[in-house]
């Protein structure tokens, strides 16, 4: 996985970098490094944004129209829990 490749699949899960480095565990500057190619990203953290996006599409497929609404709901929430 690439720096590039990295950033996309966190926009296309609809995360800003503190919310996936939260889900990663790892920092934001950690992201942040990765993304712009600072640093390399470990193999570890590869393997779970490539698990987290399988997962992310077996449940769209699944669910189809309503594993969108589910998603978009559950983004709502994410918002409202930061902003709270």
């Amino acid at each position: 996985m690439n720096k590039k490749q990295l950033a996309e699949i966190r926009l296309h899960l609809e995360k800003t970098q503190s919310q996936m480095a939260q889900i990663l565990g790892v920092s934001p500057k950690a992201i942040q490094s990765f993304e712009q190619g600072w640093r390399n990203i470990p193999v570890h953290v590869e393997r779970q944004v490539l698990l987290i996006l399988a997962l992310e599409n077996h449940v769209t497929k699944r669910l189809g129209p309503a594993g969108n609404a589910f998603r978009s709901a559950q983004s709502s929430c994410e918002r409202q829990t930061h902003t709270a």
